[in-house]
């Protein structure tokens, strides 16, 4: 018998690339989160501390006040967009996780198949194997029986 061969392993293997890619991708996106994490952690805490010495100090000139309102706006402003890429980043993740998941489910039904056929093909060699055997037996075993012909 011809040893087991499954037509669809070069789909499979291109399959289990793609789900490859997808979780790289996927790993790439929550980086980028948690780099605008950091990032929107940083300005709050430069938000507070800005927070802090206004509430500290006793007097301010109007161009130092002046300064210090345009510097915490621009981080507000800064606060706000990196929230939206934080808010883009999260639903781009949700899509590659559904994408990863649908990677990975058509790579396991390829595994599926290969692993039923394999099967089929082993109870196939099993049959094929204890049918030679019970031949031999056979065999060496009706000469034992029938009397020699002369």
């Amino acid at each position: 018998m011809k040893r087991f061969e499954f037509r669809l392993q070069r789909t499979m293997d291109w399959r289990e690339k793609k789900a490859e890619v997808e979780k790289s991708e996927l790993e790439r996106l929550h980086g980028v989160r948690n780099h605008l994490t950091e990032s929107r952690n940083e300005v709050q805490a430069e938000l507070q501390e800005l927070g802090h010495q206004h509430a500290g100090a006793n007097s301010f000139s109007a161009e130092e006040l002046h300064r210090q309102a345009m510097f915490t706006h621009s981080l507000h402003n800064l606060d706000r967009r990196l929230s939206g890429e934080e808010h883009r980043c999260h639903r781009n993740i949700e899509a590659q996780v559904e994408k990863c998941v649908s990677a990975d489910r058509d790579h396991r039904l390829l595994e599926k198949l290969r692993d039923a056929g394999h099967r089929q093909w082993t109870a196939a060699l099993d049959r094929e194997t204890e049918e030679t055997a019970a031949e031999n037996w056979n065999s060496v075993h009706s000469r034992k029986i029938l009397p020699p012909t002369e």
